[in-house]
């Protein structure tokens, strides 16, 4: 996983740890007295379901995993699932939980939808008796409304391993956005600078674009290779400003879209299927018929001095910009 993207899962984890930890101590303080009489472990629980934010379901477990309350939900309990064996779930910590535990977030069984639990142990001096445990739907919980905040990322992800090691035996189709690139990439140019674009995606292989609007976020629109080519295709969108929160500045983006035609003409063999360009996250991406996928910021795409990257792999689209560069076709830091 990104480190970015487990920095953030680890600040909500601990929110709602820091929540919760304090409350179901105070449950399980409770607990131990009546832990052998089903009937007042279940009035406990239900005493406090209510004073912890968000709980679906609150009940309790012995050291093996087996529980030994209802399930106390909101108003209500079902009695019939105390006996059940949860020992193999996986928030399921046996009998060494001697802490407070959030689990990882799993699949309910219940729901069917993502969910974690809390556990607190439940002692007696030198006796550990169980747990208690309360479920938590991720829909419930305020933190993880809050957007991800998107960081820069460079990735080179492996595609088909077939597709990988057969791309010598292929050459590349010749396709109308090909024959047209030069007029294709300057109406993308206009379309993501002046009407209202702020995602688009070239299929230069397959000669359909998909573009994504600023205002209608929602739908992408599709166009096939005879309509890209077409200047026309301007028209339907309206003239819009280009957005100031945008990370990349519109010569910028031009400039993005230009290097294109360097990757796709590049190797005979190893060349761009399809690429992209984002102008509100910054994020390039590049598919090649390798099958493999990289995707990286829109000023490292311009700017790197691509001989400096890691060396490449057996076969990996690193090759095609080095050798861009060396031909000329793609100019170098400082270029």
């Amino acid at each position: 996983m990104h480190s970015a993207t487990q920095e953030v899962i680890n600040l909500q984890r601990a929110a709602l740890a820091a929540r919760l930890q304090r409350l179901l101590e105070k449950v399980a303080r409770r607990c131990a007295p009546v832990w052998h009489s089903q009937a007042r472990v279940d009035a406990v629980l239900r005493s406090w379901w209510g004073r912890l934010p968000d709980c679906r379901v609150l009940y309790a477990l012995d050291a093996r995993g087996v529980q030994i309350s209802s399930n106390i939900y909101s108003g209500d309990a079902r009695q019939d699932l105390a006996g059940q064996d949860l020992s193999q779930r996986p928030y399921f910590c046996g009998q060494h939980l001697d802490r407070f535990l959030l689990s990882d977030v799993y699949i309910s069984q219940l729901t069917g939808r993502s969910c974690v639990t809390a556990l607190h142990p439940v002692a007696k001096p030198g006796q550990h008796l169980g747990s208690v445990a309360a479920d938590f739907d991720l829909r419930d919980i305020p933190g993880c409304r809050s957007p991800f905040q998107h960081q820069e990322m460079w990735e080179r992800i492996k595609g088909d391993p077939d597709l990988r090691s057969h791309y010598s035996c292929r050459n590349r189709p010749h396709t109308l956005l090909d024959e047209r690139i030069d007029d294709v990439l300057a109406i993308a140019g206009e379309l993501m600078c002046e009407r209202g674009v702020f995602h688009a995606k070239l299929h230069f292989s397959s000669g359909q674009t998909t573009l994504w609007l600023m205002d209608d976020p929602y739908r992408y629109r599709l166009h096939l290779a005879h309509e890209i080519i077409d200047p026309s295709i301007c028209l339907i969108y309206g003239k819009r400003e280009y957005p100031g929160s945008a990370i990349v500045r519109p010569k910028d983006a031009r400039a993005v879209l230009s290097r294109f035609k360097a990757l796709r003409f590049a190797d005979a063999s190893i060349y761009l299927r399809s690429a992209s360009l984002n102008i509100m996250n910054g994020t390039v991406g590049l598919s090649f018929s390798t099958d493999d996928t990289s995707y990286l910021p829109a000023d490292a795409f311009l700017h790197a001095d691509l001989r400096r990257w890691p060396p490449p792999r057996s076969v990996d689209p690193v090759g095609v910009y080095v050798r861009a560069i060396r031909d000329g076709l793609m100019p170098g830091r400082g270029a």
